[in-house]
């Protein structure tokens, strides 16, 4: 029950406490204010602020996060160094590696650190101490077009 108040508040709705320790107080002495329909109307339409609430928060950080991208993109293919693909992808060669590049049927291993564009880390195949294999073609367009360059 806190978790949903604090969110309640979070999301920028007044919560009179007292109001719902009364209501827990009054349904217990089944002293209720309100009939159970009354009830439902009440909470189906918190329920529905709550969402269209929670929805523009969504819409307004993926807004942001879609700028922010682009403007990272802007920033980094102007970067010495750095090559932009025909589908937009972007690479920058930090050590040469020698052999054969893969191809896109071919299954490989890796070490890899994915990171977003302020740096942190969202998955690690260092921190989890091992490589990892997968067919290359099965894997988001980037890995597949990025390691073959490779």
């Amino acid at each position: 029950m806190s978790g949903h108040i604090k969110e309640q508040e979070e999301l920028g709705f007044a919560v009179d406490r007292a109001m719902v320790i009364k209501g827990f107080s009054d349904g217990l002495g089944e002293e209720m204010q309100l009939t159970e329909e009354e009830m439902q109307t009440v909470l189906q339409n918190l329920d529905k602020k709550l969402n269209d609430k929670r929805l523009e928060q969504a819409e307004t950080l993926a807004a942001k996060s879609i700028a922010d991208g682009k403007k990272f993109l802007e920033d980094n293919k102007a970067k010495e160094g750095v090559t932009t693909t025909e589908s937009g992808s972007q690479y920058e060669v930090l050590e040469a590696g020698s052999g054969e590049k893969p191809a896109a049927e071919d299954t490989v291993e890796v070490h890899y650190r994915g990171t977003l564009i302020d740096g942190t880390e969202f998955d690690s195949s260092y921190a989890r101490g091992e490589t990892a294999k997968f067919p290359l073609n099965r894997v988001i367009p980037g890995w597949t077009e990025g390691v073959q360059l490779m």
